[in-house]
């Protein structure tokens, strides 16, 4: 959860206070500009490259038409409360640039989709086949392709990864190699509101809860629904080696569910496999976790709440929830990691979606 106050906190749910939005934008080279803001929506995808997009509306002619078009110029969206009249609590709900061209409507407006600064990273290809060295840390390597594409972001290492590249590797897409990196390390890499980058250890259902949705605390919590995808239902996860130079001498690494009852168990369903082909893993205690943290990955997308109007701008993809939802026989209390969330910048209401705590694999 990005840092906010204890009074920001505190406000969420007594209800007292307004809601505030504001827009800057900033050419290549230049200074940040103010836009005129008038409605949009924040989306958070924990599962997705590009974590943050926004569709946002904003006043103005054919200036700001062509401001907002500047190929490279940075959209900076920042929203909070309103305690008192100009006494604002703002905090960035995303940074990035424009996602799609954008569209003058008919009554003076501008609509605009931003996406996160991941776009930069997707479209910063290799100009040739690029190797990694062999002997540089997965934390540096990805440090260094991610501020090759986006200079001047910050790179934040929250993780205690300590592997190398380790093999032979070859790519033409700077994101492929990333994505690789982080996965056999049991790595999240994602940029943060305020356009820096940050690398950490995946975020577990068994971490500590940052807030706790309770209701009739002021509309916290509106409308709360469960449902169990039955898709991808996973039950074991296979990774195994792919260097090129045969540097990865260890075998292929399988973890499944042993608990016979679990639902998922293969007595129930049946085998259900999920492959990974790891590329500087370099051990099979490596591998091992790797598959353990994609096993418990996919275990947690078992059960599905689609919340209501929670109103905390301050929520990132990755943070644990604790829910108190009135039953018939009274309070149940469960645990919950966000998947990701809409954020409505006018209302501040946000549906977010999360996946339920239940872990076979330790």
């Amino acid at each position: 959860m990005w840092s906010v106050t204890p009074r920001f906190l505190a406000a969420i749910p007594s209800g007292q206070h307004k809601v505030a939005t504001t827009v800057t934008i900033t050419p290549p080279g230049g200074t940040a500009q103010p836009l005129g803001f008038v409605a949009g929506t924040v989306q958070v995808s924990g599962s997705q490259k590009i974590r943050r997009t926004a569709t946002l509306t904003i006043d103005g002619g054919s200036t700001v038409y062509d401001l907002v078009s500047t190929p490279g110029a940075r959209i900076k969206v920042m929203h909070g409360l309103e305690y008192f009249a100009d006494d604002p609590e703002l905090i960035p709900v995303i940074t990035g640039e424009l996602a799609t061209a954008a569209q003058t409507l008919g009554d003076g407006t501008i609509a605009v989709t931003v996406a996160d600064l991941w776009q930069r990273v997707a479209g910063t290809a290799f100009t040739s086949d690029y190797q990694p060295t062999a002997t540089t840390a997965r934390v540096t390597e990805i440090t260094n392709r991610v501020t090759a594409a986006v200079p001047g972001a910050t790179v934040t290492n929250t993780s205690t990864d300590t592997g190398t590249v380790g093999t032979l590797q070859t790519y033409t897409s700077r994101e492929d190699l990333i994505t690789q990196l982080a996965t056999d390390g049991g790595l999240e890499v994602f940029f943060t509101p305020d356009g820096n980058f940050r690398i950490r250890r995946e975020a577990q259902v068994t971490d500590t809860p940052v807030w706790t949705i309770k209701p009739g605390d002021g509309g916290t919590l509106t409308s709360l629904e469960r449902s169990r995808p039955l898709d991808k239902l996973y039950n074991t996860v296979i990774v195994t080696p792919s260097s090129l130079d045969g540097a990865q001498t260890w075998s292929v690494q399988t973890v499944s569910i042993t608990d016979t009852t679990h639902p998922r168990h293969s007595s129930k369903i049946g085998v259900r496999p999920y492959r990974w082909e790891a590329k500087s893993t370099m051990s099979a205690g490596e591998a091992l976790t790797a598959a353990t943290i994609l096993l418990n990955r996919t275990l947690g997308s078992t059960e599905t709440l689609q919340l209501g109007a929670i109103s905390n701008p301050a929520l990132e993809a990755g943070d644990v929830l604790t829910i108190q939802n009135l039953i018939d026989s009274g309070v149940e209390t469960i645990t919950h990691i966000i998947d990701g969330f809409t954020l409505d910048l006018v209302t501040g209401a946000m549906t977010v979606q999360t996946r339920s705590s239940s872990e076979a694999v330790t």
